[in-house]
């Protein structure tokens, strides 16, 4: 191509970034120079493709993302679904409890070892991948364990209280302690 061809095509291409940078499109003598050995100042032209790249490339991409993501959080927002009812909860619960340590302690009274429905009701609340773990009865009066502090991990201590015993003589008195 010629000097006069290229500076065809180059006006049509950098018309829109020539507007923005208010800055005029050089001349074919300016083309010309750049043939060869470069007598001329290339900046212009740096800043002319730079310009076009914003234009016809990121700004385009970047709306598209901008609409898209618009898109998904308008979606997301108006499909809801009822994650509390136990189907979801059943159907959710492979994938919930992951680091979390589930602590059941029985307050006197013992826990029958041979019971699973205790198992498998806290394994559909907390999720199939909670460590849930059993611990010693604790007698009557005395204080509850400590449990050890763990920043990787999350802990629930859940405590179970015979029904025979009045609510008001002991429960209180086991959590404040």
């Amino acid at each position: 191509m010629e000097a006069e061809g290229v500076h065809t095509f180059l006006s049509i291409l950098f018309a829109p970034a020539s507007w923005l940078l208010g800055t005029p499109m050089p001349g074919v003598e300016a083309i010309a120079d750049l043939q060869g050995t470069a007598r001329a100042n290339a900046a212009i032209w740096i800043h002319f493709w730079a310009m076009t790249t914003m234009l016809f490339i990121v700004l385009p991409r970047t709306m598209l993302a901008a609409a898209a993501w618009m898109r998904k959080t308008r979606l997301a927002e108006a499909m809801h679904l009822p994650s509390n009812e136990p189907y979801f909860r059943r159907l959710l619960s492979p994938y919930r409890g992951k680091g979390l340590l589930v602590e059941v302690l029985a307050y006197s009274h013992r826990v029958r070892e041979a019971d699973d429905r205790l198992l498998v009701f806290l394994s559909d609340a907390f999720g199939i991948l909670a460590d849930i773990h059993m611990g010693n009865p604790v007698q009557y009066g005395d204080r509850p364990p400590t449990f050890p502090a763990d920043p990787d991990r999350g802990l629930c201590a859940i405590a179970l209280f015979n029904v025979a015993q009045a609510p008001e003589e002991t429960h209180s008195e086991f959590w404040r302690s």
